[in-house]
């Protein structure tokens, strides 16, 4: 386990490799907005109440269905959830652009005990205007290929070094979603249209020595922020990583 000094050090070098890679590539870097006018897609909480020159009147209110709290204020605003809706329109102003953007997500039905959403973390979001699947994923496997790089020079993580060796392992296998689930799921399950659980996901990546693409998602396993190219199917990729 890593303590904090290790921690912090480590997660600053790996965020500098990531930000001298994406900078050096003609990136422009944004600042996470922390207040938005819109809500994002999929989003299912988190409205900031703001006060006229105060805080909002908060109460809070115990009944039998549970805590409540009734906030009134002068305006709203909802808080991103992954930049997902800033950083598009800021391609109006420039080619490609990157954030490190904190999120807040709480569980929906399907989260819940997944075992594999978090609620809070940081999030490295990199868009590029009318990018196509080609030019998306050699960015994220150069991307990758310069942060292994930067761990393996400064000794980095206590992990395994064929861990960070893998990341420079090029190009990663591709597998679409259909492709990922008849390797993981029996014939009468394939018709279901759910994403792979935690457990099935760590059977899938046992199977690979290096981080593979998943892509063609169904729609109802991805959601609306992603286009439906061809019927039925995102046009949306996942990028996994080993799971011993």
């Amino acid at each position: 386990m890593l303590h904090k000094p290790e921690l912090y050090r480590n997660t600053n070098a790996v965020m500098q490799a990531a930000r001298s890679f994406l900078l050096n590539h003609g990136f422009t870097e944004l600042m996470p907005s922390l207040l938005s006018p819109y809500q994002e897609p999929g989003a299912k909480h988190s409205v900031a109440v703001m006060g006229k020159n105060s805080l909002p009147l908060i109460e809070e209110i115990n009944d039998a269905s549970g805590n409540q709290v009734s906030v009134t204020g002068e305006h709203h605003f909802f808080l991103p959830v992954s930049m997902v809706v800033e950083k598009q329109l800021a391609l109006e102003y420039s080619e490609k652009v990157f954030c490190f953007a904190p999120c807040i997500r709480l569980f929906d039905e399907f989260s819940i005990g997944s075992k594999k959403h978090l609620i809070t973390f940081t999030q490295l979001e990199v868009e590029i205007r009318d990018a196509n699947l080609t030019l998306v994923q050699a960015t994220i496997q150069e991307l990758l290929n310069a942060v292994g790089n930067e761990i393996e020079m400064l000794n980095l993580l206590d992990i395994d070094n064929t861990r960070v060796a893998s990341l420079k392992a090029q190009p990663f296998p591709m597998l679409t979603f259909q492709e990922a689930i008849d390797q993981v799921r029996t014939d009468h399950e394939h018709g279901t249209k759910k994403d792979l659980s935690a457990e099935e996901e760590s059977s899938l990546s046992r199977g690979f020595e290096t981080p593979f693409f998943v892509y063609r998602y169904p729609v109802g396993v991805r959601d609306s922020i992603f286009h439906e190219n061809e019927p039925e199917l995102r046009s949306s990729q996942e990028l996994w990583v080993v799971n011993d």
